[in-house]
């Protein structure tokens, strides 16, 4: 991939570019030590949050369903469910971690990424919070599957692009194995099998949360759990010791000579 990588240390606190790997099929994040990064507990529930701006991407109703596909996506048994709460999310900090939705017109990545997740972990790897960013300068729909019609084709399926956000809030990386996967990192206009997952995203989040040491954190004490800050409620707990960001990027229609560039 052409995407930079980039380790920053102030402080106490890691800044974490991170890019997929020449892995032959699912990639799963992991910190500096080799720790994997994921939830403490497969049976915990997981709470993500719309934010304020984020319904007035497509007409009403749509973000909303495009959110339950990309959560419904992910549901397997062994598997943290995450699902899309009621209420609206605390407006984004980026030095916090809401469980939010976003939608940034304010866009502080490259123009050509779609969406970003941002999340934030222990040193041990236990994800404590996870935040999912939507590029709100682009234009998105929710399209219906197989070929798009030619008055949509040039939109990007809102539903497989939170699909792929998901697997990251989940704990996956990105896979450069197969271009039908929904944690392949680009995506093109017009696409939405990437709200469906492959053989390669089951296999990776299922071994994800197979085999997890009890407990991940120092105390043991896990919540069942993980609720996103709402707007009227009181900020999180302590500050995550370390950020991981990973984008979706967008997908050229006719790569060159096998290589995916990025969109300028």
């Amino acid at each position: 991939m052409l995407q930079l990588s980039v380790i920053r240390f102030i402080g106490a606190v890691v800044f974490a570019w991170l890019v997929a790997g020449d892995a032959a099929a699912y990639t799963l994040k992991t910190t500096s030590a080799g720790n994997t990064v994921r939830w403490p507990d497969s049976t915990m529930r997981i709470e993500l949050r719309l934010g304020r701006d984020v319904e007035g991407l497509l007409p009403p109703g749509h973000v909303y369903a495009a959110a339950m596909m990309a959560v419904e996506a992910w549901r397997f048994r062994g598997v943290p469910d995450v699902h899309i709460a009621e209420g609206e999310a605390a407006p984004y900090d980026p030095h916090a971690r809401n469980n939010g939705i976003y939608v940034l017109t304010d866009w502080p990545f490259e123009n050509n990424r779609l969406a970003v997740t941002v999340t934030s972990y222990m040193p041990s790897g236990e994800l404590i919070g996870a935040d999912v960013l939507i590029n709100g300068n682009v234009d998105y729909g929710l399209l219906p599957e197989g070929k798009a019609p030619r008055k949509l084709a040039g939109k990007h399926d809102l539903a497989a692009v939170m699909t792929h956000e998901v697997g990251h809030v989940l704990g996956l990386d990105e896979s450069d194995a197969t271009d039908s996967a929904t944690m392949w990192p680009y995506i093109r206009a017009g696409e939405t099998h990437q709200r469906s997952l492959a053989d390669d995203d089951e296999a990776g989040v299922i071994e994800l949360y197979t085999h997890i040491p009890a407990p991940l954190t120092d105390s043991g004490c896990v919540s069942n759990t993980v609720a996103g800050r709402s707007a009227a409620s009181r900020p999180l707990g302590p500050p995550a010791l370390a950020l991981a960001v990973i984008a979706l990027a967008v997908r050229r229609r006719r790569p060159v000579r096998g290589h995916h560039h990025r969109t300028r």
